[in-house]
């Protein structure tokens, strides 16, 4: 990637559905490791810890539930 083409640390914001699953863990895992990622985790219930994941409690099954949630969540580019 040529210098004019990357995104600057904090621009991508990722979401990650599932978060307690052990897919989304490794990427949770992953992205974090990344300086260019903010990340949100979506689940019923928090996962352990991260220190650069932002939790956001939420029922993907409950469609209000989840528009109520989500909608304030601007920021996200990307969506796992």
């Amino acid at each position: 990637m040529s210098p004019t083409n990357q995104t600057p640390a904090a621009q991508l914001t990722a979401a990650v559905a599932g978060a307690t699953g052990a897919v989304a863990k490794r990427l949770i895992e992953v992205l974090a490791g990344d300086a260019r990622w903010n990340v949100i985790g979506l689940s019923r219930n928090a996962p352990a810890s991260s220190a650069r994941m932002r939790h956001v409690p939420v029922d993907l099954l409950d469609a209000a539930d989840s528009r109520r949630r989500v909608e304030p969540l601007r920021e996200v580019t990307h969506l796992f």
